[in-house]
């Protein structure tokens, strides 16, 4: 890890931005497909909770590894790891509370009539994969590449709201990775991936907002897993076809309508959380800078 140091400019956002995409692409794609590959043999087709165990184990296997280059850079801050300020933090970021119960109300218990009975290790693992999702994305979006990007353009005001804002575009880019899912170019199998960068970049930018107001890494997490278990109990307990069109066409207006339109007036509540606590950085700042 020396040479990190002495050859390579790490404080450089080019440094930021090529590492977090390396580190996103082996943790995301290279390891799961190689995990994939050896237990292919094991797993079944269309095997969602082999496909969550294995996404979950390289994740957090994966961060260990951020988290030990966070500690030689100089980024690693034990502070924002402590567990007292995260009550705190939740009170901070109420926006995301809330929004991840009605979330979890309108997609999983809407249709929990359907849903088959959970055995003991799917319950384990709808808790574990989206506190997983949240630990390895928060430390390397908010941890890793929001610090370093600070780095670069410094610990001042205009370098904090610089540093959230390419950060949090950086995060919602990264889920161009889920185009590897798609079999057929369509507007009805591309358009909800467009949708789901602009979300992932709005809530990067609540996200990070909340980081840097709570300084609480795990409140972060916490946000992050709350969102991710609605997705995750209807992947691995409501029957594939509650979660598809069924096979029905679907007009452009409608595929508009339901894949981009919608889920961004659902962003409206962060939007404004956005704006809120954007005004209040300024104060923020002035209060760090006088202690």
């Amino acid at each position: 890890m020396a040479f990190l140091k002495k050859r390579i400019k790490t404080d450089h956002i080019v440094f930021t931005i090529l590492f977090t995409v390396i580190f996103v692409l082996i943790t995301v794609v290279c390891i799961p497909a190689l995990l994939h590959s050896i237990f292919a043999g094991r797993i079944a087709e269309n095997d969602s909770a082999a496909d969550q165990w294995i996404r979950t184990a390289s994740g957090m296997i994966c961060t260990f590894g951020i988290l030990a280059v966070m500690r030689k850079i100089g980024i690693l801050h034990k502070a924002d790891y402590a567990v007292k300020p995260v009550a705190k933090g939740l009170w901070i970021g109420f926006v995301g509370v809330l929004f991840a119960v009605f979330q979890f109300a309108d997609t999983f218990l809407a249709n929990m009539a359907y849903a088959q009975t959970p055995d003991f290790w799917e319950v384990v693992l709808c808790v574990l994969a989206p506190l997983a999702i949240g630990w390895m994305e928060e430390v390397t979006m908010r941890g890793f590449t929001y610090n370093n990007m600070k780095r670069y353009f410094g610990d001042t005001l205009s370098g904090v709201k610089k540093s959230i804002l390419w950060s949090s575009l950086l995060f919602g880019v990264l889920h161009l990775t889920r185009l590897r899912d798609v079999t057929e170019w369509n507007l009805e199998s591309v358009l909800p991936i467009v949708a789901r960068i602009l979300y992932a970049s709005i809530i990067g930018i609540y996200l990070a907002l909340v980081y840097v107001q709570s300084k609480s890494m795990w409140t972060v997490v916490i946000l992050h897993a709350m969102m991710d278990v609605p997705a995750v109990c209807t992947d691995l307990l409501l029957p594939k076809a509650l979660t598809q069109n069924g096979g029905e066409s679907l007009s452009s207006f409608e595929i508009v309508l339901g894949s981009l339109i919608l889920p961004l007036i659902a962003m409206l509540p962060f939007i404004l959380a956005i704006l809120i606590k954007w005004r209040k950085l300024r104060s923020l700042q002035q209060t760090e800078d006088a202690g």
